[in-house]
């Protein structure tokens, strides 16, 4: 199965299963865990920032900077502002500021929300696939596949992956891809407990293609999922094959588990290629996946309702099943 990276090594890293890694064949959003929760990694900020103001104002330091109250001519050293209750005080000055003492604070505050920003979790898997379907056609001929990806998400919701798997497309005497490569980038947003939304952009490479005709594109992403059991994700390329010519996808996803081992999921999208092709087609799919504490192991069955001219044939179109081992890491 060929669904996106991100989806995929998302659910890889959040365990919904007594902590196990969930049955999935869903790939990675940004990680919803409680403890990174904006709203918690906010809070955390703050406390950090009113320790670091506290560190740099009163931590043997000449009180150079009032934080509260009224100016005083002679304020005594014991007494406690509001920021050290608990309160965020508006900042006061009396006298001469000690410039020193008035950006190390700023400093310190500043690479705290660098370092939220640029905290980052690093995933992946590697899989071996009897058969490397993407919207119900077969990419490696109906032959095995190997497949590898990569992706790094960061807690403020950006995501940059890559995904690369081995592929036999023949276009003709001339024309031969066996490599595909796609990097990718995104940004997800919880809008609640159980709704979240994406847009990325993927770019789809073909490395050593053949021929005279250059088959990379790239794609425009927005989706959303609810509860991370459905899933509804829109594609838009602009130039598919640097035809120029557009083209459009929308697909409907759902997954159930079932104990901490087993899930079952089903999808169906329409793959609107008429502005190129002339035609439009249907695809579905009907799976199941067995998670265990190496690896995902998958059975699927994929189906069409026919094929179009370029990106397919009806050899490559027909129904089939497809064994699929994958091992995060």
């Amino acid at each position: 199965m060929r669904r996106w990276a991100h989806q995929q090594l998302r659910q890889e890293k959040t365990g919904k299963n007594g902590g196990k890694r969930p049955p999935t064949v869903q790939w990675l959003n940004h990680d919803s865990s409680p403890e990174k929760h904006p709203v918690r990694t906010t809070l955390s900020v703050l406390d950090r920032a009113r320790k670091i103001v506290k560190d740099a104002y009163f931590g043997g330091r000449r009180q150079s900077v009032l934080l509260s109250g009224p100016p005083e001519p002679t304020r005594q050293k014991g007494i406690r502002p509001a920021l050290l209750q608990g309160k965020l005080a508006p900042m006061k000055t009396h006298g001469i500021v000690n410039k020193r003492d008035f950006y190390l604070p700023l400093c310190a505050l500043f690479a705290v929300f660098c370092q939220d920003a640029l905290a980052a979790e690093f995933g992946g898997y590697a899989a071996l696939t009897t058969d490397y379907v993407r919207r119900g056609v077969t990419q490696s001929d109906g032959s095995p596949a190997l497949q590898l990806a990569t992706e790094v998400s960061f807690e403020n919701g950006f995501y940059v992956g890559m995904w690369g798997s081995t592929i036999d497309i023949s276009n003709g005497p001339t024309r031969q891809r066996d490599l595909e490569v796609d990097y990718y980038a995104g940004y997800s947003l919880d809008t609640s407990d159980a709704w979240r939304v994406s847009a990325g952009i993927v770019s789809y490479n073909y490395p050593g293609q053949t021929g005279n005709i250059d088959y990379d594109y790239v794609e425009y992403l927005l989706g959303g999922s609810f509860r991370d059991r459905v899933w509804l994700d829109f594609a838009y390329s602009p130039d598919l094959y640097n035809s120029g010519r557009s083209t459009t996808n929308i697909e409907l996803y759902a997954e159930w588990p079932i104990g901490d081992t087993w899930a079952i999921a089903g999808g169906a999208g329409r793959y609107d290629t008429s502005a190129l092709t002339g035609s439009t087609y249907l695809y579905w799919q009907l799976g199941v996946t067995a998670s265990l504490k190496w690896a995902d192991i998958d059975l699927r069955a994929f189906d069409t309702d026919g094929s179009v001219p370029i990106v397919s044939t009806p050899e490559r179109a027909r129904s089939r099943l497809v064994l699929t081992v994958r091992v995060p890491f």
